[in-house]
């Protein structure tokens, strides 16, 4: 299902630049409007929030070939219900130090794991 293996790319790169985007200002400016619409939007908070645990699961029953059947690619969809609860996080605020001084050790962790899945997609990340 090569187009589940896209939109989980395209869900952690999102997730990985949104936590990196005070560290890498003029590296990721295109990420000032998603933060915009992520905080001004509702339905689009929403649907990003919900996108996590269901590209999860996805991830889980069906994974990239030839991995296993059942367990799929563990280490993406893991990543996926991080990204959805770091969005909840982001979101709902949090201590003022995290938001003032983000530790970009989370975004930086979430850019591993988009790397790696696109450039081996066929490893089975168990």
């Amino acid at each position: 299902m090569i187009q589940l293996y896209v939109i989980t790319l395209i869900y952690l790169f999102l997730a990985a630049s949104t936590a990196l985007y005070d560290t890498y200002r003029g590296l990721f400016s295109f990420v000032f409007s998603y933060r915009h619409r992520l905080h001004s939007n509702r339905r689009f908070r929403h649907f990003i929030i919900i996108s996590g645990p269901v590209l999860a699961l996805l991830n889980l029953f069906f994974p990239q070939d030839p991995g296993p059947r059942y367990l799929g690619n563990l280490v993406p969809a893991f990543a996926c219900l991080y990204s959805a609860y770091f969005y909840i996080r982001y979101i709902k605020g949090g201590a003022a130090e995290d938001i003032l001084n983000p530790s970009p050790f989370k975004g930086y962790m979430l850019f591993l794991v988009t790397i790696l899945h696109f450039l081996f997609p066929f490893l089975v990340l168990l």
